[in-house]
């Protein structure tokens, strides 16, 4: 680790990604850029947050008042911010955050020699496209086109093979293929360390190698115990990943559903609450940590909430680096998004669907597995009755046999429903009086099915309720044979 972190760039090192050496980030060391950073995390509360001009102005010049060697002119131009005429120009914390994280450098494992040097933001972000995005080429090396992993990516992708294999598979095969895939992951990561630089702080190839270490405890902890035998028993996998979405690795929606399952390690009692302490901060999860700092204890969900956060947050940087092109994968990170929202304990029923209904696809480009995650998500978190009918009929037309376990509980829920108010309004045909009208209107208010379900003398008495607490419409759409 100490020839890991003592290898240092050279003074013309060139990032192929923005064609932008080195040497312009001399002025300033890098105590002076952990001043700055953290100033400007106790001002951001978010990424799209945004900063005037004066200040940001105000901002260098209080780092150069703390850093002489800072040249608040030179910094001002390369923010862009001298050729604004307005005041009121806005810039974005990212944007800022980008800039200042170009101090940090990565070595790439490629053939070249020298060996390449690229900022770690920049590799990140080609990384991030290239995974995400199945962009090969973008996992190798602008100049000799070899991976930037170099050898190591051999074990990188064997142990990604073999956790593959072990996903679906029986508990003891599971385990088997989890302990292969840990040792290449480790093999991998102490080659990186041994061979590569840039430092622990920020290093997307470091990154990736954890990011497999990460998903191989998982896997092996959810072969060998949990809640049904299929959850991870510690925060071991959960504390990995964030360490590698820190580095810089690239942000998968593996990565996102491992986070959110750290939930179930924590248990009613706020199990885990002292090993995470000082880890607010982490990089990667920006912005999501702290958000529950100080409701504690606060009915056994705050630990959990903050998995939940983390999750989000991965996810949503997952989702920048989606091609345009890739619906299909698209519509994944939203499901898993929509997923993780629903998941969230004070969340109702109407709040959930209006991020459906905000999504940029109508329901006839919906595919089969999108239909199904929005019906289970809204069976899951709400009860069979809550899933929306015409979300069912569009998976049945598009793949029937995936959809036949939750077509037969919607009907066995209809039935049942449409069995008792029947009985239960049958009674209220005779009965006259405004509490006989309450009860009418709010059975009818709480119906999710056809209208036309019900016997046509319940439904003139439904009508004739609304009629008579002042609800027009709904007394007209009620009339039996009017179609709703």
């Amino acid at each position: 680790m100490v020839q890991f972190c003592q290898q240092q760039r050279p003074v013309d090192a060139f990032c192929e990604v923005c064609c932008e050496t080195a040497g312009v980030w001399e002025d300033v060391e890098d105590d002076g850029f952990t001043w700055i950073e953290m100033a400007l995390s106790r001002i951001c509360t978010g990424d799209e947050d945004l900063l005037t001009v004066p200040r940001v102005q105000q901002l260098l010049r209080e780092w150069h008042e703390n850093f002489p060697q800072v040249h608040v002119t030179q910094w001002a131009e390369r923010l862009g911010i001298e050729q604004q005429e307005s005041d009121d120009w806005p810039i974005t914390c990212r944007r800022l955050q980008r800039l200042l994280a170009r101090h940090r450098w990565c070595q790439t494992l490629c053939r070249c020699d020298p060996s390449r040097w690229l900022h770690n933001c920049c590799l990140e972000e080609k990384l991030n496209i290239g995974i995400n995005g199945l962009k090969h080429y973008l996992l190798q090396c602008g100049f000799c086109r070899s991976n930037v992993w170099g050898a190591v990516s051999v074990w990188l992708l064997q142990a990604v093979q073999l956790l593959n294999e072990a996903n679906g598979a029986p508990h003891e095969q599971r385990l088997g293929l989890a302990e292969q895939a840990y040792e290449l992951a480790l093999d991998a990561t102490n080659a990186v360390v041994q061979q590569g630089g840039g430092g622990y702080v920020d290093n997307a190839v470091l990154g990736e190698c954890l990011t497999t270490v990460g998903a191989a405890i998982y896997h092996r902890e959810c072969a060998v115990g949990g809640y049904g035998s299929d959850y991870p028993t510690t925060l071991r996998s959960g504390w990995v990943s964030l360490t590698a979405l820190r580095l810089g690795a690239p942000a998968k929606l593996f990565t996102s559903w491992l986070l959110s399952d750290m939930r179930w390690v924590c248990d009613e009692n706020e199990e885990g609450t002292e090993s995470m302490e000082g880890t607010e901060g982490t990089g990667g999860t920006e912005g999501t940590e702290g958000k529950n700092k100080g409701n504690t204890g606060k009915e056994g969900t705050t630990i959990k909430v903050q998995w939940l956060d983390r999750a989000t947050r991965c996810c949503e940087l997952s989702k920048r680096s989606i091609p345009n092109g890739s619906t299909e994968l698209a519509m994944r990170t939203e499901c898993m998004l929509l997923e993780f929202y629903a998941k969230y304990p004070t969340r109702m029923y109407n709040e959930v669907m209006s991020v459906v209904k905000a999504w940029p696809w109508k329901l006839e480009e919906w595919n089969a597995a999108t239909c199904f995650s929005v019906c289970s998500i809204l069976h899951e978190q709400f009860g069979t009755r809550y899933m929306k009918e015409e979300y069912l009929d569009r998976g049945v037309d598009l793949d029937e046999s995936l959809f036949g376990e939750l077509v037969n509980e919607w009907n066995g829920a209809r039935e049942e429903d449409v069995k008792d108010w029947n009985n239960e309004l049958r009674k209220e045909v005779k009965n006259k009086g405004r509490s006989s009208d309450e009860k009418c209107v709010s059975i009818a208010d709480e119906w999710w099915w056809d209208k036309r379900c019900l016997e046509p003398e319940v439904q003139g008495r439904i009508s004739q309720a609304y009629k008579n607490m002042g609800r027009k419409e709904e007394m007209k759409a009620w009339l039996p044979g009017v179609d709703n």
